[in-house]
């Protein structure tokens, strides 16, 4: 990192690893097979992967003062709803965010509270700026300049309830703040954690349209929380069965909803990326002409989960239910704000990835197709027809603008079980789409 000279790689040494292995990757033929999935499959690399794709690329040669030149870009986020139960540790995780590919600075509102939030939060030893605004009068302020907007404002579930019995309290809170983003940033990426998230993402965007201000690769609702839940209980099902294994490392399509019947794990098409051991000799007695060489050398492979036909629908059940199991065992004092508030931030920083990689320049030029390979990415519930929802989850790619592209999944692709589950699905998820639209419909003024 020294040698290359890129500013955007100082700092932790998580990325200062992570751009050793990238640099690896296109530096050198040996290596770079064998760590080509295992670096690209996480957003979490994608700038140390665009610094070292470009500086590496035998096209760009004569780019070495570009790449040494670049800058990380700044990213001011709003976190509305500062002072809740998700808003407060969501603020804490934030304001520890890496900074060595991006600079951050956050911008903490809530009816009241939110400025003891953002002194608590300033405290911490990290280089984010964190300032706290209070009241309906600081709202505009709290907005100024943003360029990323989470939203967790809101009442949280209780025993008993569903997410559609938050409804009426929570689209209103969601439709006045998306009136005040399109208002005062609306060309910010806006990210929805307020339940029920399957009709409040409609609610923001139609209060978008009449706005006419909409644009569909800025509104989305974060159901990352659904990925990182059934990255965490496939782990906890097959680490004993399969060598290696991490959750990060688990990957699969968590489509459809953020509710009940509508969170579809498709299970079938879980895969993970696993370090796999060298053959053959030891490995310190081998050398990069050896590595070359010889096909033994497996370095990193992606291997298919499989499931038994007794643990698919029980793991489906649970993924789709894991928000009640909290409510349930937190009896009243809360619902799954602490997890929520992990997989935002998680959210948060694919966004922010997403626009440092267009900083660095690796979009495509004009006339040429995207490669998406390295790109970040996230399960975002985002305007999608494809199943006929008008609005659906699926995996987004990232860029400086918003999503880029979303994956589309072929029906034909599933099993027959995700079918079932699927069909399921669609008619809850329109009518949840509906609700939204018509409450805007009805009030907005």
């Amino acid at each position: 990192a020294e040698y290359m000279g890129v500013s955007c790689l100082h700092g932790h040494s998580r990325y200062l690893l992570a751009t050793m292995l990238a640099a690896a990757r296109f530096a050198f033929a040996p290596v770079r097979a064998t760590l080509a999935t295992a670096v690209t499959r996480s957003s979490r690399v994608a700038a140390p992967v665009a610094v070292c794709r470009r500086f590496f690329s035998t096209e760009h040669e004569d780019e070495d003062d570009e790449a040494a030149e670049y800058r990380p870009p700044h990213v001011k986020i709003a976190v509305l709803g500062a002072g809740g139960g998700i808003g407060q540790p969501l603020s804490l995780l934030l304001s520890t965010l890496d900074t060595s590919f991006a600079t951050a600075e956050l911008s903490l509102y809530d009816i009241k509270g939110a400025k003891g939030v953002a002194a608590d939060c300033s405290h911490i030893n990290s280089t984010v700026v964190v300032k706290g605004f209070d009241g309906e009068e600081e709202l505009k302020d709290a907005l100024e300049d943003v360029n990323l907007v989470l939203i967790p404002a809101g009442v949280p579930r209780k025993p008993g309830m569903t997410r559609d019995d938050l409804f009426n309290t929570n689209a209103s809170i969601v439709m006045n703040l998306a009136k005040a983003c399109a208002t005062h940033c609306p060309k910010a990426v806006v990210g929805i954690i307020a339940n029920p998230v399957n009709s409040t993402v409609p609610i923001a965007a139609e209060t978008y349209k009449r706005l006419n201000c909409f644009d569909p690769k800025k509104i989305l609702g974060v159901c990352s929380l659904d990925m990182v839940r059934a990255q965490r209980f496939i782990y906890d099902m097959k680490k004993d069965s399969v060598a290696g294994l991490e959750p990060l490392n688990v990957e699969l399509p968590v489509i459809g909803g953020h509710s009940g019947v509508t969170i579809l794990p498709i299970l079938s098409q879980a895969q993970a990326t696993v370090d796999t051991d060298y053959g053959g000799e030891d490995e310190g007695e081998k050398d990069a002409d050896d590595l070359e060489m010889e096909d033994e050398y497996s370095g990193y492979s992606t291997q298919a989960i499989k499931f038994d036909e007794s643990e698919i629908a029980p793991l489906t059940e649970r993924i789709q239910n894991a928000g009640t199991e909290v409510v349930d065992a937190k009896a009243g004092a809360g619902s799954a704000t602490l997890s929520m508030a992990h997989a935002a931030k998680e959210f948060a920083e694919a966004v922010m990835h997403g626009m440092a990689y267009s900083a660095f320049g690796e979009g495509a030029q004009e006339g040429e197709e995207q490669d998406l390979e390295g790109m970040p990415s996230v399960y975002a519930y985002t305007e999608n027809n494809d199943f006929g929802t008008k609005y659906f989850a699926a995996k987004c790619y990232l860029d400086g603008e918003g999503v880029h592209t979303i994956e589309q999944l072929q029906e034909s692709e599933f099993s027959a079980f995700e079918q079932e589950k699927l069909k399921e699905a669609l008619p809850e998820l329109k009518k949840n789409v509906a609700k939204g639209e018509e409450f805007v419909a009805q009030h907005f003024e």
